[in-house]
């Protein structure tokens, strides 16, 4: 009797999440792909908040900048801090800090943060995708999808935009929206982001499309970038080949 997809996307989902270290939750090892790449855009935009900020504040935000481009998350967090230090009001600086406690799963500490520059700056850039990603992280997915309808512009158009509305659309089980979005994620964001090939995998799998879903795996593995999972990959790719050949062999008797 040929097994359910949605049955074996939940076997899949449990699988991915052991190799995530997250067992008993069926929302696809979100774990696997929710880092945010950094919007070079932040502070770059002028408003009257911004232009109250003192220019040695400014000197330590580009610093904090550099440091989390690079990955030096220590020397981000000290920079970051002095900026705030001597302008408590620098959105900018909030939505950099939340960019790294995003990464590192900080996530109630993010959304404080991403608050804090609301505070400042009610229409800041990029607010909004940190936010949504935040709360991606949580599962509340929901209120993730909120976030990003509200979206405008720039920010709504790009492709962390997309990326998080496929991280929302595949925790609320809307396979259409996480195919959709996964697919406009992966024709905008950068080579050196192989993490939206995880978001892929996880739309494929819920659509129980496992060769597809294979092929993503592969080449998330031959990727340039920074490989932040590439272990917890490789473990649960054997499962989805598997998965991916018992289908095929029913199709084959099915004929």
């Amino acid at each position: 009797m040929r097994v359910s997809i949605r049955f074996k996307a939940a076997v899949v989902s449990c699988i991915l999440l052991a190799a995530a270290g997250v067992a008993g939750d069926l929302a696809l090892a979100q774990q696997l792909a929710e880092r945010v790449n950094l919007p070079s855009s932040i502070g770059q935009v002028v408003s009257v908040a911004t232009l109250r900020v003192p220019e040695k504040a400014w000197r330590h935000f580009e610093k904090a900048k550099d440091a989390a481009r690079h990955n030096r998350l220590a020397e981000m967090d000290r920079e970051t801090r002095k900026a705030l230090e001597i302008a408590p009001d620098f959105a900018a600086a909030y939505l950099l800090r939340a960019n790294s406690e995003v990464r590192s799963r900080a996530f109630e500490a993010a959304i404080a943060d991403v608050k804090e520059a609301r505070r400042v700056e009610p229409d800041a850039l990029w607010a909004g995708v940190l936010l949504a990603g935040a709360y991606n992280g949580m599962h509340q997915y929901e209120d993730a999808r909120l976030v990003l309808a509200g979206l405008r512009g720039m920010e709504a158009q790009s492709w962390q935009a997309a990326y998080e509305r496929a991280r929302a659309a595949t925790g609320l089980l809307d396979i259409e929206g996480a195919l959709h979005w996964s697919s406009v994620a992966m024709a905008c964001a950068p080579e050196e982001f192989p993490d939206v090939r995880l978001v892929r995998t996880n739309a494929l799998i819920r659509a129980g499309r496992w060769s597809e879903a294979q092929s993503q795996m592969e080449l998330y593995l031959q990727s340039k970038g920074p490989l932040e999972r590439r272990a917890d990959v490789m473990e649960a790719l054997e499962n989805v080949k598997r998965m991916a050949r018992e289908d095929e062999l029913e199709k084959v008797a099915s004929r």
